[in-house]
C-alpha cells in the first residue's frame, strides 16, 4: 500500500508514519485555498486513496477573516477543491481586525488564535473524538521561523519551532521545501489563491523570507533553508532527550488533587535549570493547555521565587498568577487563587473547613460504640469510637486518642477554626504559640490559616490535626511515652476522634 504515489506525496507519507501523523481516526486539514494548503490537502487525498481505509477520514476547514477582498474567491476555492476530492467543507468566519483589537493582539496572533479555535470547534461539533488537526507548515517555514526565534533570544524550544506534531497539531509538509509545493501544483495544474500580502515586507515574517534568506544565500556556501533545516534537525535531536527527561522530572514532582496541578518545590529545587524551567512549562500547559503567554522572563522570575524560603505570589500573562506556598508550586487564575492555598494547606496535611466553623462533637454513650458528626456545609465527617483493646490502636495524622479512665468528666469537644490567637502548646513542649504564628511558621498560606481545622475542650485547643495534640495520643511514639508515664495503669477505654471525609477516609485531605 502507498507504492503508487506521487514523489511527493511518497514523501509526506514516509514522513507521516516515522514521526506517528497518522494514527488517529480524522484529520482535520486547515484549509487557507493558498498554495501550501491546497497542497496539504492533496498530498493527504492522494495518501488515502493509496492507502484505503487503514487511513484516517479527511475533513477541511476554511476560516475567513474578512480582511482581504479576494476572501470570498479564496473560500469559494477551497470549498471547490474539497467537493474535487471528496472531503467534507465547513467554513467558519471572523472579523479578524475587530477582534484584534478588542483583544489587544497583533492582527497575525489573533488571526491564529481564530484558526484553531475554528478547528476545535469543528472537532466539537462533529463528535471526532480522536482527531488531528493538520497545518502547512513547510521546510522553509522552519528556516524562517528558526531566524525569527534566534534573533529573539529564544532558547532550543524556540529554535526547534514548527515541530512534526504538537499535541493534536500535525504538519505533514515539514518534509517539503515551498518550490517542490510550487512545482507539483504547475505540473498537476492545480488552482491555489495567491495572497499578496506574502509579499509584503511590512510583515515580519515576509521580510525574512523575501529579503534577508535570499540576501544569506548571496553568501553562504550552502542554500541557507537547507543549512537550517539541517541544524533544526540537529538540535530537534538534542530537544526531544531533554524534553523527555523534563516529562519523567515533571511526573515525579507533580501532585494531582480535585482536579488541580501543583509540584513540590522541593523536588523541583533539585534539578538543573533547563529541566526546572520545562517542569514549569508543563505544570503551565497541563492547567491553562497551551505555552502561548509563558515568556522565558516570566519562567525565570518563578524560578527565582522557587529558591527563596518564604511563600511568593507572581503576577503573570492576562490575570493569571504563580504561587509558591508550603512547598508546593502551582499558576491559577485570579478566582482560583484560594481554592489553591487551601489545597495547599490540605496538602501540608491540615484539614480546612468553611470560614468560622463550629460543631459541637457527639460522644457515644451507653451501648453506642460510635458517633458520627457532620461539620455544616462542607464533606467533613466527625468520627468517634470507643476502642477497648489498646493493641488496635491505628495512627494516621486524622486521628486522635484519648485514654478514658472510670470517673472521668465527660468529655466536651468541639471541631472549630478561626481563633488565630488562640494558643496551643504540643504535648512535651515548655512553651505555647498562637495558633497564627504557629501556622506561619510551618508556612501555611495565609490565605488558609484562618480555615484550618481543629479541636478544643473547654476553650483549650487540644489537637491540630497535622501538627499534634496538647494531650492524648497521635502516634506510636507518643502512646509509649504515655505509657512510660503510665507506669501500668490502664483506662477503661479510649476514645478516637477521626476527620473523614464524605468517602469515609480517615487521611482526610492528605495524599
Amino acid at each position: 500500500m502507498g507504492y503508487d504515489l506521487s514523489v511527493p506525496a511518497a514523501q509526506v507519507y514516509a514522513f507521516g508514519i516515522r514521526e506517528g501523523l497518522f494514527t488517529c481516526k480524522d484529520i482535520v486539514v486547515g484549509l487557507s485555498g493558498g498554495p501550501d494548503s491546497v497542497m496539504l490537502l492533496l498530498m493527504l487525498a492522494e495518501i488515502r486513496s493509496s492507502v484505503g481505509d487503514d487511513f484516517p477520514k479527511l475533513h477541511a476547514v476554511h476560516i475567513n477573516h474578512n480582511i482581504r477582498e479576494e476572501a470570498k474567491k479564496d473560500q469559494e476555492l477551497s470549498r471547490k477543491l474539497s467537493s474535487d476530492l471528496n472531503v467534507p467543507f465547513a467554513v467558519y468566519s471572523e472579523d479578524v481586525l475587530a477582534l484584534s483589537s478588542k483583544i489587544k493582539r497583533s492582527v497575525e496572533d489573533t488571526g491564529r488564535i481564530v484558526r484553531y479555535r475554528a478547528f476545535r470547534d469543528y472537532i466539537s461539533e462533529n463528535g471526532l473524538t480522536d482527531a488531528y488537526i493538520a497545518v502547512a507548515h513547510h521546510k522553509d517555514d522552519v528556516a524562517e521561523t528558526v531566524m525569527m526565534n534566534l534573533f529573539r533570544g529564544a532558547g532550543l524550544d524556540g529554535m526547534v519551532s514548527p515541530v512534526p506534531k504538537s499535541g493534536d497539531i500535525i504538519r505533514p509538509l515539514l518534509c517539503l521545501r515551498k518550490k517542490e509545493i510550487l512545482d507539483h501544483l504547475e505540473s498537476t495544474r492545480t488552482a491555489y489563491a495567491t495572497d499578496v500580502t506574502n509579499s509584503d515586507i511590512e510583515y515580519t515574517r515576509n521580510a525574512w523570507r523575501n529579503k534577508i534568506l535570499p540576501l544569506i544565500g548571496e553568501y553562504s556556501v550552502k542554500d541557507p533553508v537547507e543549512a537550517l533545516n539541517d541544524t533544526y534537525g540537529l538540535l530537534k535531536d538534542d530537544l526531544m532527550f531533554i524534553l523527555g527527561e523534563a516529562r519523567s522530572a515533571y511526573e515525579k514532582c507533580k501532585v494531582t488533587i480535585k482536579g488541580k496541578y501543583l509540584v513540590r518545590s522541593d523536588l523541583l529545587c533539585g534539578y538543573p535549570d533547563a529541566i526546572k524551567s520545562r517542569i514549569l512549562r508543563l505544570l503551565w500547559k497541563d492547567i491553562f493547555s497551551n505555552l502561548t503567554d509563558l515568556s522565558s522572563k516570566n519562567t525565570k522570575d518563578c524560578l527565582d521565587a522557587c529558591v527563596r524560603k518564604e511563600n511568593t505570589r507572581l503576577d503573570m500573562p492576562f490575570g493569571r498568577i504563580f504561587v509558591k506556598a508550603g512547598g508546593y508550586i502551582s499558576f491559577c487564575e485570579e478566582e482560583d487563587y484560594l481554592s489553591v492555598m487551601i489545597l495547599v494547606a490540605r496538602l501540608q496535611g491540615f484539614v480546612t473547613g468553611p470560614e468560622h466553623s463550629s460543631c459541637r462533637i457527639e460522644i457515644p454513650k451507653g451501648k453506642d460504640k460510635s458517633k458520627t458528626t457532620i461539620l455544616p456545609n462542607s464533606d467533613i465527617q466527625i468520627k468517634c469510637e470507643i476502642i477497648e483493646n489498646n493493641n488496635v490502636l491505628a495512627y494516621n495524622n486524622k486521628s486522635w486518642f484519648c485514654p478514658i479512665f472510670d470517673g472521668d468528666e465527660t468529655m466536651d469537644l468541639v471541631l472549630c477554626n478561626g481563633s488565630l490567637t488562640h494558643r496551643f502548646k504540643r504535648a512535651g513542649s515548655d512553651c505555647s504559640k498562637p495558633l497564627g504564628r504557629l501556622l506561619m511558621g510551618l508556612r501555611v498560606p495565609k490565605e488558609a490559616r484562618d480555615l484550618v481545622m481543629y479541636v478544643e475542650s473547654r476553650g483549650e485547643i487540644i489537637w491540630i490535626p497535622g501538627i499534634g495534640a496538647s494531650q492524648g495520643i497521635v502516634s506510636e511514639k507518643a502512646y509509649e511515652a504515655w505509657k512510660k508515664e503510665l507506669r501500668g495503669t490502664l483506662p477503661a477505654y479510649f476514645l478516637k476522634v477521626s476527620l473523614v471525609d464524605g468517602n469515609g477516609k480517615e487521611e482526610y485531605g492528605s495524599v
